[in-house]
């Protein structure tokens, strides 16, 4: 009896090493790099939803402005929140690299873009902002050049897509009455 039992444990324990040596190894998730910048850099953010530019962000004379016809002072509170937090963003996870999912996560051509550019035009980042995660921290994006969708640790959806109006000064802060 006490054979039987050895050789029945034998015999698992050599199913167990098999089963185990059989499983496929894990390859760690490789994570797209995500643009860094110096915040410094930014003279103009943009946000267009399709091909229609929604928001355009100016900064001159060391103060930010609405990049519309009327120049009015930006909340600078709103647009500092804004870049520190692109700057500060870091990918959680690669959601999809398929490009069928890009509409659902709403990170495809026509949802919201967001551009930074440098006093000679140049592209500093180029983001699709898409869903906020199911954890109402995260927020899924997709580099504009990428089929990546990767979610990242901030909240990002509600900034941009803020109103226009709400990107303004308010008045009383302008000293304007």
């Amino acid at each position: 009896m006490n054979r039987t039992v050895l050789v029945i444990a034998a015999l698992l324990l050599s199913c167990w090493v098999l089963w185990q040596w059989l499983q496929p190894v894990a390859a760690p998730q490789s994570m797209p790099e995500l643009t860094r910048f110096n915040q410094d850099q930014i003279k103009r953010v943009s946000l267009n939803v399709g091909s229609r530019e929604v928001l355009s962000l100016l900064f001159q004379d060391d103060v930010w402005l609405l990049g519309d016809d009327s120049l009015a002072r930006a909340d600078e509170n709103a647009v500092f929140r804004l870049l520190d937090d692109l700057r500060d963003m870091e990918p959680l996870r690669v959601v999809t690299r398929n490009p069928e999912r890009h509409q659902r996560l709403q990170v495809h051509e026509g949802s919201t873009r967001l551009v930074l550019k440098d006093d000679s035009d140049h592209v500093l980042l180029d983001v699709y902002v898409g869903k906020q995660g199911s954890d109402l921290i995260s927020t899924y994006i997709r580099l504009a050049n990428s089929p990546e969708v990767v979610a990242v640790d901030r909240a990002l959806a509600w900034q941009v897509r803020r109103s226009p109006g709400a990107w303004k000064v308010a008045e009383a802060e302008t000293g304007d009455e």
